[in-house]
């Protein structure tokens, strides 16, 4: 792997429903929701092509079917080893014996893919090879059953009228909504109409619209605070990093300080730690907005025309995407918009982004809040982002973004053991009654959270030892490392739906947010200790899982 290099990639896609079992109707549930997937493309295809909706309803869920029959479970797709599988173009014609190399050819001329058709050193990774081996197969077995490619026409007509339909007129938003955020999720009202605008303005327009919001909502102070605790999150984070304990006195320390939540890792030998510690110090970290934005001159809004705009700034984005192909990697390039309230971690170029858009009152940060909300909010999440580069997937990257084991085998191991204490916890969680977490599918985002609240705390516990006198009492009765923790918890605070919850157990790498605050302070000793729990009370248990 070589990060310095665009490469493209092909992945398994092409289901409307959340997972594949959802194809494979094992009970009443998912035997439901698939009867309601097919009354919803009959019903959006009526609008349409009339009397044909009913055959094509039936052939969409057919190709859907088959699809998903090929398609990896959401847990193995978080492997980074079994995603990465580089093969030539030729390579490629020979998995797919049923798809002509015309026709890849053709696909990737008028998606705008740059490709040197007559290299063979051309190569692009498939991330699902056998998603890719099963469509060619299943191509030749309908085609042949059927006869002809018309089950294929009414699936790729759907695709690009579901695509549309909430960007049409009222029926067939109505529709959409009625099926994906009703049916899917439990939502009973659409957003208004303005709501929807603004959000599909960020879609299609993000660095144009972020050059105003910042403008209006993120002053330099609030840019420096956000540096300046990002800072401190990192350094937090290194001072977890002591390697292996060799003496009675370090063990008596390290106790000492486990008990108060500022240290965790004993598992590390040194050789591990110092390149652990290379790969912090080498965090590309990009706060607020880019340092250069979007040029959108060559890109034709028209005012009259909204579906025409959104499919042409869709066009817009995938030829800026597909641009960056020839070129070297640009580690500053933005993935998410700037209002974004959100933030990721790349492990391919190890950086964090972090968009103005989730360093806003009230939720997360604002300059004039006190230090113990803003590190409980904003900076458990940036801990969060950072521990990314060191869960079970980033810990596979090294500090340049190189895909490969870096990691000694016994302390990789020990790593394993722990992570594995983590997927077990959770696991454990049950999000409605007979419905558990999936501990495997969530395990990044959950070693994410726990690592990321502890190097908060610690940072805060530094950045309060600083100050000439102890943080004054913001709320009376509560102290300043209760506020932290209460803090944290009202950046989860949301309503779910059980059909949303449901959905999410199901697809998402995300826990549900009472678990992502239940679950990390229950693993952070310093929150029992701060509001006095009693050895018998559930978030304070006798065992924890030590990784960050």
């Amino acid at each position: 792997m070589n990060p310095s290099a665009n490469m493209l990639q092909l992945s398994q896609g092409g289901l409307s429903l959340d997972v594949p079992d959802d194809y494979n109707a094992t009970d009443n549930a998912t035997a439901k929701l698939d009867k309601q997937f097919i009354h919803y493309v009959a019903n959006l295809t009526s609008f349409v092509y009339g009397s044909q909706s009913r055959q094509y309803a039936l052939d969409v869920f057919t190709v859907e079917q088959t699809l998903a029959s090929a398609s990896a479970d959401p847990a193995d797709m978080r492997d980074p080893y079994a995603t990465y599988n580089n093969l030539t173009l030729a390579q490629l014609y020979a998995l797919t014996p049923n798809i002509p190399a015309e026709a890849w050819q053709s696909y990737f001329k008028y998606a705008g893919i740059p490709l040197d058709y007559s290299s063979d050193s051309v190569v692009v990774n498939v991330a699902v090879p056998k998603f890719f081996a099963g469509l060619s197969s299943n191509i030749a077995i309908l085609t042949n059953q059927f006869q002809d490619f018309s089950m294929f026409s009414n699936y790729l007509r759907y695709k690009l009228l579901d695509f549309a339909a909430p960007h049409l007129s009222t029926r067939f938003v109505d529709a959409h909504f009625n099926f994906y955020g009703t049916i899917l999720s439990g939502q009973q009202q659409n957003s208004p109409l303005w709501k929807r605008c603004v959000q599909q303005t960020d879609v299609s327009l993000g660095e144009l619209l972020g050059r105003y919001f910042v403008s209006y909502a993120f002053s330099p102070a609030a840019k420096g605070l956000a540096e300046d605790m990002m800072t401190r999150i990192e350094n937090a984070f290194r001072k977890n990093l002591p390697g292996e304990l060799s003496s009675l006195l370090l063990f008596v320390l390290y106790w000492t300080l486990i008990s108060n939540g500022l240290l965790g890792v004993d598992w590390m030998d040194d050789v591990t730690r110092k390149l652990a510690e290379e790969k912090l110090s080498m965090v590309a970290k990009l706060i607020g907005y880019p340092e250069h934005w979007k040029d959108y001159s060559d890109l034709n809004i028209d005012r009259e025309a909204y579906l025409a705009n959104v499919l042409a700034t869709s066009q817009f984005a995938a030829e800026d995407q597909f641009a960056q192909l020839p070129l070297p990697v640009d580690r500053y390039r933005w993935e998410m918009t700037t209002p974004t309230v959100n933030a990721y971690y790349e492990p391919s170029l190890n950086e964090i982004v972090f968009p103005a858009g989730i360093l806003q009152s009230p939720w997360f940060f604002d300059v004039d809040y006190p230090p113990q909300i803003n590190y409980g909010g904003t900076a458990s999440a940036m801990g969060h982002e950072l521990t990314h580069g060191f869960d079970d997937q980033g810990a596979n990257y090294d500090g340049t973004g190189r895909l490969h084991q870096w990691w000694p085998q016994k302390v990789k191991d020990r790593f394993v053991e722990r992570t594995q204490c983590v997927a077990d916890l959770y696991s454990g969680f049950e999000v409605l009654p007979g419905l558990f977490l999936n501990g495997n599918l969530t395990l990044g985002e959950n070693v994410a959270d726990i690592g990321g609240l502890h190097a908060s705390y610690v940072a805060y516990a530094d950045y309060a030892a600083s100050l000439p006198t102890p943080p004054p009492e913001v709320i009376p009765g509560i102290n300043d490392k209760q506020l932290f923790f209460i803090a944290y918890a009202i950046s989860w605070c949301e309503i779910d739906t059980p059909e949303a919850l449901t959905r999410q157990v199901k697809s998402n790498p995300h826990s549900p947010a009472k678990f992502r605050v239940n679950g990390p302070v229950s693993q952070l000793p310093a929150f029992a200790e701060a509001f006095k729990c009693p050895a018998t009370a559930p978030l304070n248990p006798p065992t924890r899982c030590n990784v960050w």
